[in-house]
């Protein structure tokens, strides 16, 4: 189970903002984290020179953006129980989130999820592929009262860790359940032995069904109550899966690990994890990672 002790946030000045601290804060008020880091970077912009008599230097220094950060940030930690550090970072000073978080030993980064069209999802791109640490993406919009935990899962040992942290968060939530998602599908036998395609599905459900009795047995699940639930791979990807039950389910997080077996390997990895964050847009997604 993860142990996030050192977070690091990611702030851009947009309304954003707001929702993400809020989050941030709400998590860490039953994680306890020892420490936060807010970041943003500034970006370089030329200022026309009909618009500098209204600008003062002022207003747009590095010290200036990090007091209002301040001030944005600390009303939601009043009793100084976690050290929230606030820093502003130049975009031409070769700074990059996702290695400053590595360098830093971060475990958990915080970033907002936008709408589909926002950046491109660049910035989610980057840090799927290249942070060392876990990342959560937070969309506007969200409860704050988390009902249901949908956990993608594919009986491996990350995915046990990733049930581990959502009865984490589980535990802290009033009359809260989890959901855990195993995506299956056909062997390719079934495509040459003209066996009927209902009796090959009931197999391999069957025998899903027998590899989750096994797998939740050795997990501490603190008497949370979990629902398994088990689909066919009929869709073009697993992420659109794992986007219709989440919405279906009506939950309030989805934790899904980095890592998986090799056979299940692209539900958790690669295009699979950066597809179900560019897809989902109300959900806020937290993806496990082992740091390094």
């Amino acid at each position: 189970m993860n142990n996030f002790k050192c977070w690091m946030v990611g702030l851009d000045f947009s309304e954003a903002d707001q929702s993400l601290i809020t989050y941030t804060a709400h998590l860490a008020s039953y994680l306890h984290p020892q420490e936060i880091h807010f970041v943003h970077v500034k970006a370089h912009f030329e200022v026309p020179d009909e618009m500098k008599k209204y600008l003062s230097e002022a207003e747009i220094t590095l010290e200036s953006i990090q007091a209002k950060m301040e001030d944005r940030v600390h009303p939601f930690f009043p009793e100084k129980k976690i050290e929230t550090i606030c820093e502003v970072y130049e975009e031409n000073s070769g700074f990059e989130l996702w290695q400053e978080a590595h360098q830093r030993n971060i475990d958990l980064f915080f970033v907002g999820s936008k709408s589909k069209d926002y950046g491109k999802g660049r910035l989610a791109q980057k840090l799927v592929r290249k942070s060392t640490c876990s990342v959560c993406f937070v969309p506007g919009g969200y409860k704050l009262e988390i009902n249901k935990i949908l956990v993608p899962t594919d009986f491996s040992e990350r995915s046990a860790q990733a049930v581990g942290t959502a009865v984490l968060i589980a535990k802290h939530q009033a009359d809260c359940r989890m959901v855990c998602l195993n995506v299956f599908e056909l062997p390719h036998a079934y495509y040459y032995d003209g066996f009927p395609r209902q009796q090959y599905i009931n197999l391999m459900e069957n025998k899903s069904q027998r590899e989750y009795e096994h797998f939740i047995g050795n997990i501490n699940t603190q008497d949370i109550p979990i629902n398994p639930v088990f689909r066919l791979l009929e869709l073009s990807y697993v992420a659109e899966h794992i986007q219709q039950e989440a919405e279906s389910q009506q939950v309030e997080l989805i934790i899904m690990s980095a890592e998986g077996k090799s056979a299940f390997s692209r539900i958790l990895l690669g295009s699979e994890t950066e597809r179900i964050v560019q897809m989902e847009k109300n959900i806020p997604v937290l993806i496990l990672k082992e740091p390094e």
